[in-house]
């Protein structure tokens, strides 16, 4: 309820710095802003009871927009989207949040251990018309990448705070393996970055990175066995 509040903390300089701020945002949310229709806003503790708030769907996302496109912040994340995508729904891995910027949906003291690719490094003839993704080149990476994050993973096994973020750790051995550059990776390819192209070159692409690193995350459990938690049913 008090989210207009919150959306802009940092309009003032002196009182949050060094750090982001991000707002989950719902389906049922985006619906209300899609047919332009009010939207309750709710928090509820045992100390306080629930607390509600009616607003215009619109208002508030005009507000989120213009904050992000004035002052950079903040960031939004789409959890129904996230949740549906979430290869880890089961056994108490379910994902609750995120680390604290946002990058990896995490279970309660989940690890935040990441890892991106330069994406623009791995083309070919760039700003030409003969411009293409170096594959062979990429997928070596992102397979050398997966290997290179579960051996962080062992490496911290013993330098976690808390004992419960080493078990969840240890639990699940959950990596997020992220990408930076995509921007100037289209400009090299000459798609315009908003174009219907972009939405599916991009699609494209994210989806064989994924499977690419599902398959080396396999061919890893095979070599030193699945993660304690893993069920295959």
């Amino acid at each position: 309820p008090d989210i207009f509040d919150f959306i802009k903390v940092k309009r003032n300089l002196k009182s949050v710095r060094y750090a982001n701020i991000s707002i989950r945002i719902t389906d049922e949310f985006m619906h209300a802003v899609e047919n332009d229709t009010d939207f309750t806003l709710w928090y509820e503790n045992e100390v306080n009871g629930r607390i509600e708030k009616k607003v215009r769907a619109r208002e508030l996302w005009k507000e989120l927009v213009d904050s992000a496109r004035n002052w950079a912040e903040p960031g939004l994340i789409f959890w129904d989207n996230v949740t549906r995508g979430s290869p880890s729904e089961y056994n108490g891995m379910n994902v609750i949040t995120t680390n604290p910027c946002s990058e990896q949906p995490l279970q309660k003291y989940g690890a935040c251990d990441l890892g991106h690719i330069n994406l623009p490094m791995f083309l070919m003839d760039g700003f030409t018309e003969k411009a293409a993704i170096d594959w062979v080149t990429l997928e070596k990476a992102i397979r050398y990448a997966v290997r290179f994050l579960d051996n962080v993973l062992t490496y911290n096994d013993d330098k976690h705070p808390l004992n419960t973020q080493a078990e969840a750790a240890r639990n699940t051995r959950r990596i997020g393996l992220g990408f930076t550059g995509l921007a100037d990776m289209l400009v090299k390819l000459r798609i315009k970055y908003d174009s219907d192209k972009a939405v599916e070159f991009v699609d494209t692409l994210m989806d064989r990175m994924k499977f690419i690193a599902y398959e080396e995350s396999t061919l890893i459990a095979k070599e030193k066995g699945s993660f304690p938690l893993f069920d295959s049913k």
